[in-house]
C-alpha cells in the first residue's frame, strides 16, 4: 500500500522530533558525565578523598613500627584504588621541580613570550 506524501512528511517530522530529543539526550547524559568527571579529577575532590582516607584510616595507628607498616599498606592500598591521586602528586612534584630552575635556551626559544603569562 503506497503512502502519500502528507502521511511521509508527517512520519518524517515525528522521526526528526524523535531524533532530536534522542540528542537532547545524550547532549545532557554527556555533559553531566563530563561534569562528574571533571569533579572527580579535581584537585580539590581529590584532596578531600585523602583527607577522608587519612583520617579514617590512620586515626586508628599506635606508635610503633607495626603502625609504620599499617600506614604503608594504607597508603598502598589507597593508591591502588585512586591511582589519580598519585598521578597529581607527582604531576605537583613535577611542577614544583620545573618552578624551581630557570628556563633553558630551547625552552626560551619555543615558548618564547608564553612563558610569562
Amino acid at each position: 500500500m503506497a503512502r502519500s506524501v502528507k502521511e511521509l512528511r508527517r512520519e518524517f517530522e515525528r522521526s526528526r522530533a524523535e531524533l532530536a530529543a534522542t540528542v537532547d539526550q545524550l547532549r545532557t547524559r554527556i555533559s553531566n558525565t563530563a561534569e562528574d568527571s571533571r569533579h572527580k579529577v579535581s584537585p580539590e575532590h581529590i584532596k578531600s578523598e585523602v583527607s577522608d582516607y587519612i583520617s579514617h584510616n590512620f586515626g586508628k595507628l599506635g606508635p610503633g613500627k607495626e603502625s609504620f607498616t599499617k600506614a604503608q599498606s594504607m597508603l598502598a592500598d589507597m593508591f591502588e584504588r585512586q591511582p589519580l591521586v598519585l598521578g597529581s602528586i607527582g604531576w605537583t612534584g613535577g611542577a614544583a621541580a620545573a618552578g624551581a630552575f630557570r628556563p633553558s635556551e630551547p625552552e626560551n626559544e619555543w615558548i618564547g613570550d608564553l612563558a610569562t603569562i
